[in-house]
């Protein structure tokens, strides 16, 4: 069977019925049985159907025929759960209640300017897709439920107490050094899995990371992730610029991983020194204060940054910090190294997730339970 959108070109297969379509169509979709309704032409078909499909839609055994899926995913969620909270960011986002177990979850909403009303935007059967392939990982956030239609998306995803970034301003932006090895390892162990699915989270930031009161981490905000196999050429205009690798904002379009664990440095030093490593206020600024910490990249440190489209020789030739504020004290020495490791201006140098797992900093590390 082929999808496209909300459209299911099937062959009709000889003894195949109406249930073993709907099973299909689950498997492809994420749809829930309960909230499809499937239209042949002008006829709907209906879950009582048990006929064989061929004697159902008056068709030959072999023959190709084309179904409609129609889903009401307002109806459907309001079933499902109930609103607590609504806020508007870039999308809708709120908190709901499932009425049956009475636990929260995190909802979010896009509605699509569409003028095909039988098909989805392929962006958002994408992400689904992406969303659905690292579900069930214990450091990614779990997708509990998608209400999906021709003009809009509703994802319902389960709910943790906080993200890491109001976690460590709770905390007066100090964490124990205990701590901080715990978090950056779930997050190497989330990334890992992403990466070993071929997919790029892209926009790794400490909101992006949510917490529990049991101290688990998980990685959210997987909408600007994008599958990286073959590799692609990518926009660079993504990750807020704080946590952008220094390749990116010299304006490299071709990039893999390396650009997540860039993103994982830049939050590890974070939840060490209590303030992001690199604070700018625009690319440039972003820039220099890479350049500032970490020293001035040359062609002799890094082939090929002299080819870079933004990179200019006149810059400022600032040298390498010994110390970047406190991170010794917090990681130690075996940290920093790790630190270091994560932050080379060189992406095919630069350490990977499996790579980092293996780094004698995590020794030690003490997991929450069950993890």
């Amino acid at each position: 069977m082929g999808l496209s959108g909300l459209r299911a070109t099937i062959a009709v297969d000889e003894g195949a019925t109406l249930q073993d379509l709907k099973a299909e169509i689950q498997a492809a979709l994420p749809v829930p049985p309960w909230q499809q309704r499937l239209h042949y032409g002008t006829q709907e078909l209906l879950p009582e159907d048990g006929d064989e499909l061929q004697s159902l839609l008056g068709v030959e055994p072999g023959a190709t025929v084309e179904l409609l899926l129609v889903v009401r995913p307002e109806a459907a969620f309001d079933a499902k759960y109930e609103h607590f909270y609504t806020g508007f960011v870039d999308v809708w986002r709120g908190y709901a209640k499932e009425r049956t177990s009475g636990r929260f979850v995190l909802q979010r909403t896009m509605r699509f300017d569409n003028d095909d009303e039988e098909e989805v935007p392929s962006s958002c059967i994408r992400e689904v897709a992406l969303l659905r392939r690292l579900s069930n990982h214990m450091n990614v956030v779990d997708l509990l439920d998608v209400f999906l239609s021709t003009q809009q998306m509703i994802l319902v995803f389960e709910f943790l107490d906080n993200d890491l970034r109001r976690y460590t301003r709770s905390r007066g932006r100090f964490l124990e050094p205990a701590t901080v090895k715990s978090f950056c390892f779930q997050l190497c162990k989330g990334i890992q899995f992403c990466h070993a699915n071929s997919v790029l989270h892209r926009d790794l930031m400490p909101q992006r990371l949510l917490i529990d009161s049991q101290g688990r981490l998980k990685i959210a905000g997987i909408k600007l992730s994008r599958a990286y196999t073959p590799i692609p050429k990518l926009v660079h205009e993504v990750i807020i610029t704080w946590y952008r690798p220094l390749d990116i904002l010299l304006g490299s379009n071709q990039y893999g991983s390396p650009v997540d664990m860039w993103g994982v440095g830049c939050i590890l030093a974070e939840m060490a020194t209590g303030s992001p490593l690199f604070g700018g206020d625009s690319e440039i600024d972003t820039i220099f204060r890479i350049c500032q910490k970490l020293g001035t990249p040359t062609p002799e440190t890094w082939p090929g940054v002299q080819e870079m489209p933004h990179f200019k020789p006149t810059w400022p030739k600032w040298n390498e910090w010994d110390n970047i504020r406190n991170t010794k004290a917090q990681l130690g020495a075996v940290g920093v190294d790790l630190l270091e490791q994560f932050m080379v201006y060189d992406p095919h140098k630069r350490i990977s997730a499996r790579r980092a797992l293996q780094h004698q900093y995590f020794a030690d590390v003490v997991l929450p339970e069950g993890m």
